[in-house]
């Protein structure tokens, strides 16, 4: 299994996974060395990671972090269903992997660099191993009739109370694409014609073929100075890679924008170009000061969960414990994070 560029861990029986579960730290897109990753798994399996010594006394097993490294993995290929054949975020056609690739320059596309380590995933940066960290095209993605008719529907959904369960709703309105028909088939007829294949092609080490790529989740979000629902604060996202396109002119407003925290910088791309950058990439909606600020937002994962990414799994389980009030429990699971991305500064 090694040679294929996958560990295979043996673990107790548990109803959620077999009992030969493929981990993926040892996935060959993206590992500096395979004998590297080999001994840092055997180094998880042998002593406490050092990252859960400087917090003061472990609270957490080594087999409790095995079992949420498993569990992690359980939960992903659950998610990648619902998304696909609940949400309806599969592609219309299959996806060929002789069909042409666009390549960047074909869509205009600029790159800003970046230093790696901002991404919190430690010196090995994760499957992002480049500087070239943020994209825009200079073209459009979406034509404005395009985006003018995901404008419209997404604007029926809102007047009728469509909401999406993401936390961050108090300062924008939102509404999730799998609740917009018209968009969804748009959108998934796009990406495996265009922009999976351009992602493949921005960050080769995320995946070697689009077909390895699929949709988390999509939103087109609102922002309304007059409404008060003027921005995002700074955040990361729990995927691997975001895209926003604006469905507006940036005419129809006064600042907003992506703000990317590393760059100091807020981008206002024109109507129907895109921005391309890694999930864990700090960013926020700049604050709409008059106007309307529209935009599509997609994020995207890989069909197999990426070593690096179980530190934002173990995150979203230390959140739902604070928010029980299990203190105890908040403490385990960012000791679990520490151990896979010692260096993610949100966690210390």
């Amino acid at each position: 299994r090694a040679s294929a560029g996958c560990c295979a861990m043996v673990f107790p029986n548990h109803p959620l996974q077999p009992r030969h579960v493929p981990v993926p730290w040892a996935a060959g897109a993206y590992r500096p060395s395979l004998d590297m990753d080999l001994s840092f798994s055997a180094h998880l399996i042998r002593c406490k990671p050092p990252c859960m010594k400087t917090m003061g006394e472990p609270i957490g097993t080594r087999g409790q972090l095995l079992d949420g490294l498993r569990l992690n993995d359980a939960q992903h290929q659950a998610e990648m269903v619902y998304a696909m054949e609940t949400l309806g975020f599969c592609t219309s056609r299959p996806m060929s992997i002789q069909r042409p690739r666009p390549k960047i320059a074909e869509l205009g596309m600029d790159s800003l660099k970046i230093e790696p380590t901002a991404l919190g995933f430690g010196d090995r940066a994760g499957p992002f191993l480049q500087d070239k960290l943020v994209f825009q095209t200079r073209k459009r993605v979406l034509s404005s009739a395009v985006c003018a008719a995901i404008r419209r529907e997404a604007r029926a959904k809102m007047d009728l109370g469509a909401r999406s369960a993401f936390t961050m709703v108090d300062t924008n309105r939102d509404v999730p694409v799998h609740e917009m028909p018209r968009t969804l088939r748009w959108l998934m007829s796009a990406l495996s014609a265009r922009i999976f294949p351009a992602i493949v092609d921005c960050f080769p080490h995320v995946a070697s073929h689009h077909s390895e790529l699929y949709v988390y989740r999509a939103l087109v979000i609102e922002y309304d100075a007059a409404a008060g629902l003027t921005h995002q604060p700074v955040h990361r996202d729990a995927s691997l890679v975001s895209l926003i396109v604006p469905l507006n002119n940036a005419s129809e407003y006064a600042g907003g924008g992506t703000f990317i925290e590393s760059l100091e910088r807020s981008f206002r791309l024109p109507e129907g170009h895109m921005l391309i950058h890694p999930s864990a990439l700090r960013h926020a909606g700049a604050r709409v000061t008059a106007g309307k600020r529209i935009v599509l937002v997609v994020f995207l994962c890989t069909r197999s969960l990426r070593w690096h990414e179980h530190g934002r799994c173990f995150k979203v389980r230390a959140r739902k414990a604070a928010q029980k009030g299990d203190w105890q429990e908040e403490l385990r699971q960012l000791q679990f994070a520490l151990a896979v991305c010692p260096k993610d500064h949100e966690l210390w």
